[in-house]
């Protein structure tokens, strides 16, 4: 389980970095030099990713990881009621292993060793402190169940900068004033004992949507670093997902 593991704590919680959203030249309000806090917060939220189903049909990633380089190929698929398909292929197009994740169900096809882990998220968050909650940041969302703690009171050099707080995690993001989105996203123990940092980079616009190319994500405590390309996504998307189990695989419950 231990290479199953790296790759959920790696790859699976990161490569829903990806993040979308309309450009609303017109919702943010100013005041003088001071910008209307409720609209800003309001209508990055208001933008999620998470607010729509999707479906990023390719991704690049790029490992770093004790001075070696892994590439793979991923793709995932997302509906708003909190469910995730995702997979991981080998360079060569061979897929390594397939994840679904919802609310109370964890199922990953380890198709190299021919297993199939079962569980819950409880799983995740006892081996790794990272609960279903969080993923929503990953994606470059604001989530529902975050604390604000402080609030900067206008853009400087248009950013701006907000510190929260969830279940015992510290929170900090920049704020692009203009794109309206996450620029870039600290999330760490309140100790500061392990956390990652994500920056969002590339964005690409169309006549609906607006979302980052490239995502780069840092582990404080590993160092392992990840870069993650968006080649290519589709949203709204309209499919379903489907989660099939391999034959005669051995099965081993998450604990």
């Amino acid at each position: 389980m231990h290479k199953v593991g790296w790759i959920i704590a790696l790859v699976f919680l990161y490569i829903t970095g990806c993040s979308t959203a309309r450009r609303s030249a017109n919702s943010i309000k100013n005041q003088g030099d001071k910008i209307i806090l409720a609209d800003l917060y309001g209508n990055v939220r208001k933008f999620n990713i998470t607010n729509n189903d999707f479906y990023i049909k390719k991704a690049e990633i790029e490992v770093y990881n004790n001075n070696e380089k892994q590439k793979l190929l991923g793709s995932i698929k997302y509906k708003k009621s909190g469910e995730y398909l995702l997979s991981i292929k080998l360079k060569n197009g061979i897929e390594a292993a397939r994840f679904y994740l919802s609310k109370d169900t964890i199922l990953i096809n380890d198709r190299i060793n021919k297993t199939l882990y079962y569980g819950s998220p409880e799983y995740l968050e006892k081996k790794y402190g990272i609960a279903i909650s969080f993923l929503p940041f990953l994606l470059g969302d604001f989530s529902e169940e975050n604390e604000i703690l402080k609030m900067e009171e206008q853009c400087v050099k248009g950013q701006m900068g907000i510190e929260s707080s969830i279940k015992e995690k510290k929170l900090q993001l920049v704020i692009d004033c203009e794109l309206i989105k996450i620029r870039q996203l600290q999330l760490e123990n309140i100790d500061k004992s392990a956390g990652i940092n994500m920056e969002f980079e590339d964005f690409y616009k169309t006549e609906t949507i607006e979302f980052p190319r490239s995502i780069r994500i840092e582990d404080f405590m590993s160092e392992s670093v990840i870069k993650i390309f968006i080649r290519k996504i589709e949203i709204p998307w309209e499919g379903v997902l489907e989660f099939i189990g391999g034959n005669n695989y051995e099965t081993v419950m998450l604990r």
